[in-house]
């Protein structure tokens, strides 16, 4: 006997069960109850040629898959109901290792009821996701891709630089490692001053670029980009913020990034912009389902 072959009430019960959302423990008891019932039933009209032996093997193996279905069903529903009761927010993973960014994200998502985790608070391996794409659209997919792939869960990823006009987009998608692959702020803060030294302010054009992906286990995946127009300084100036911070000056503004503060700068940086774009994005996902479901 196989699976597709059990009667329509065993087949209508099997079906209802994988539709049920909201069902509570006492009738999941229940439903296996009758389950096994109809399964002890059927059992008496199949012909004597089926071994015993066989069947009794085939029919553990239905009530063990009904038994799981039940359990998962379970599961997902206590969840739901949980989320929904307790509004929490729905935890998505950052790709990013930089404390600094997944704290800014942190900062814009919960405003729209979306709790950012770091990939080690979600166990993720300590594994190099290599940045080797040539644009931030393709590098800041590779890195939420790659996260969501072992996780199994909505992974977000930004990949962010700077471009400066003279130096014609320099350096942009290496802006993190631009004095080397040891580099670190000061360094790279360095070397690009450095390259603009004399360099009159007004030709001292640059901008911040953040493209910020989400990606989710059905392969669906949200691209937003956000850009911060403004200068850089001779020199740096401010004690917040993290590289290219001290010397980049928003277009509106005489302070640079880490002159303003976090809760400043997270209002119109390019950073900030993405997630807001994001964030619509989002939006518009959740019109089309329940609270509580809007990933799809």
């Amino acid at each position: 006997m196989r699976i597709r072959d059990l009667k329509p009430e065993i087949s209508s019960m099997v079906l209802l069960q994988n539709t049920v959302v909201r069902s509570s423990l006492l009738s999941q008891v229940s439903w296996f109850i009758s389950m096994r019932a109809c399964i002890l039933k059927t059992s008496r009209r199949e012909k004597p040629c089926l071994k015993a032996k066989t069947f009794v093997s085939m029919r553990a193996c239905i009530l063990k898959t009904v038994c799981l279905i039940g359990e998962i069903t379970v599961i997902i529903t206590t969840e739901k109901i949980a989320g929904k009761e307790s509004g929490s927010m729905k935890k998505i993973i950052a790709a990013s290792k930089n404390h600094h960014k997944i704290r800014e994200i942190g900062e814009i998502t919960s405003k729209y009821g979306l709790e950012t985790v770091s990939r080690d608070d979600a166990g993720v391996p300590d594994i190099e996701i290599e940045e080797d794409g040539s644009s931030f659209e393709e590098n800041s997919f590779k890195k939420a891709n790659e996260i969501m792939k072992i996780t199994g869960e909505i992974a977000i990823a930004d990949d962010s630089g700077l471009e400066v006009e003279y130096l014609g987009g320099a350096p942009g998608i290496y802006s993190a490692r631009f004095a080397g692959e040891d580099a670190n702020d000061a360094k790279n803060n360095e070397k690009l001053l450095g390259l603009l030294e004399n360099l009159p302010y007004k030709e001292r054009k640059a901008k911040f670029v953040s493209v910020i992906t989400m990606v989710y286990p059905d392969g669906k995946k949200l691209v937003a980009r956000g850009e911060c127009h403004g200068h850089i300084l001779p020199e740096p100036a401010g004690d917040s913020g993290f590289g290219y911070d001290p010397i980049f000056v928003p277009d509106g503004y005489q302070r640079t990034f880490a002159q303003l503060g976090r809760e400043e700068k997270n209002k119109i940086s390019h950073r900030a912009k993405a997630l807001e774009k994001l964030a619509e994005m989002l939006n518009g996902e959740r019109k089309n389902y329940e609270p509580g479901s809007w990933e799809g």
